[in-house]
């Protein structure tokens, strides 16, 4: 009980009964082990003992580290996705043919290099181009993590203050800047219909830049697999669509 040791556990689901013993265990006879449970559910209202997990997170902040792995189209609302690079499951393969058959023809497609986004990509039926500057923001230790499991000091702040990093991760500023950039250096034909495939602050980013005024991004919730559409005309920026869905 003296030696310091590194446990990790894997769970599924209802699975995770016996795993939760032994980890709880684990944490109150072992005082300088550290315990990493890795936990997939479909989404985040089928967590089994959200809760207790949460409490424990609480108690043992500094031994208990709890990575959920949820279906892709689960992820973006109540977890921090980031950078994680999951491939698309079914369900957001079938979610990228219908934005196809919703948004139509297009005549270039830029993406971010993520798997998920790339996936999306091919459902256009067109090479695309990837991008760096579009891929989603990084949270650097959030990543993984449900938002409820984060201090909710930090998280306050996150949300109010553009220049604040999550440990290891990039401010929401930092994401504006790279895409404000490559927005302003974007170049469009007259009549070309570009399609960019990009992430959930990417796409808040976009939405700041067009309508040039400050907001609070993490006010808005986008839904999965949804569509923004912006017009340039000539030296004019119009936001024509938000949070479209098909």
């Amino acid at each position: 009980p003296e030696t310091e040791k590194n446990y990790v556990g894997f769970a599924g689901g209802s699975g995770i009964t016996p795993v939760l013993s032994i980890l709880k265990t684990t944490l109150n006879q072992e005082p300088q082990s550290k315990f990493t449970l890795v936990y997939a559910n479909r989404g985040v209202n089928t967590i089994m003992f959200k809760e207790e997990l949460e409490d424990l997170k609480n108690q043992f902040m500094d031994r208990l580290t709890i990575l959920h792995i949820l279906e892709t189209e689960a992820q973006d609302i109540d977890l921090f996705q980031g950078r994680v690079d999951e491939p698309l499951n079914a369900v957001g393969e079938e979610q990228a043919k219908r934005a196809a058959a919703s948004i139509g023809k297009v005549d270039r497609v830029i993406t971010s290099p993520l798997q998920r986004a790339q996936k999306t990509a091919e459902a256009f039926g067109i090479l695309p181009e990837v991008d760096e500057q579009w891929i989603e923001c990084n949270f650097g230790e959030w990543e993984g993590h449900p938002i409820s499991s984060i201090d909710s000091d930090k998280w306050e702040r996150y949300k109010t203050d553009l220049s604040y990093k999550p440990p290891g991760g990039e401010s929401i500023q930092e994401v504006n800047q790279r895409v404000f950039t490559s927005l302003e250096n974007l170049a469009i034909g007259e009549e070309e219909h570009l399609l960019v495939v990009t992430h959930t602050l990417p796409i808040k980013s976009a939405f700041h830049w067009v309508l040039g005024v400050e907001i609070p991004v993490l006010r808005t919730r986008l839904s999965t697999a949804s569509y923004t559409q912006i017009g340039f005309f000539g030296d004019e920026r119009i936001l024509l669509n938000f949070n479209v869905t098909s």
